[in-house]
């Protein structure tokens, strides 16, 4: 091997995901992270590598078996299959839920569910895209998949399907003791 490759032999854990670059073209690449205590799952693994203050990440592409450094800025958007184990268990915290589809720069559309929580003043969609994070979680069948916001064109919010809704708020006034004003506007529509 090439001291190219030599330089970044350092215990690595390996995550299998499926990426679609601004050139359109799609490729399943193996991606290198550091060993951590703690096992994380692969969705929130991807997350801190494209998040990241340095743009460039290793790679292996599977389907010409070759090295490669990626650009995070090249993402359009990347996907890894579900952990149940893992990835699922936490959904039930956020207190948002809507069922999006994406329609992207390249001409591609992502359909599938986004989760958050953020403060009452603030819980609409359009405030939680317009966040600091240059990626969006969006919830597909099997999948979980890091959109790139810069190559969103627009957002559409889906009908609620039976098994998919906002979640609802608590009232301020079930809370004990709660200092919101329950006529104060929350932000949402």
């Amino acid at each position: 091997m090439g001291s190219f490759t030599a330089t970044y032999r350092v215990p690595k854990d390996r995550v299998n995901v499926r990426i679609l670059l601004r050139n359109q073209t799609m490729h399943q690449f193996e991606l290198f992270v550091p060993i951590r205590r703690e096992r994380r799952p692969p969705g929130q693994i991807l997350r801190e590598l494209l998040e990241q203050d340095k743009p460039f990440f290793p790679g292996r592409d599977v389907d010409v078996d070759g090295f490669v450094l990626l650009h995070r800025d090249s993402v359009v958007w990347a996907a890894v299959e579900k952990d149940p184990d893992r990835e699922l268990d936490h959904l039930d915290l956020f207190d948002n839920r809507v069922r999006v589809r994406m329609e992207l720069s390249t001409g591609t559309r992502l359909e599938g569910e986004v989760y958050y929580t953020a403060p009452s003043a603030q819980s609409r969609l359009m405030d939680h895209l317009n966040g600091p994070e240059r990626f969006v979680f969006v919830h597909s069948a099997g999948r979980l998949v890091l959109a790139n916001k810069q190559y969103i064109d627009f957002v559409r919010e889906l009908p609620v399907r039976s098994s998919t809704r906002r979640l609802p708020r608590v009232p301020p006034e079930a809370l004990p003791d709660s200092p919101l004003d329950p006529e104060e506007n929350r932000g949402e529509d």
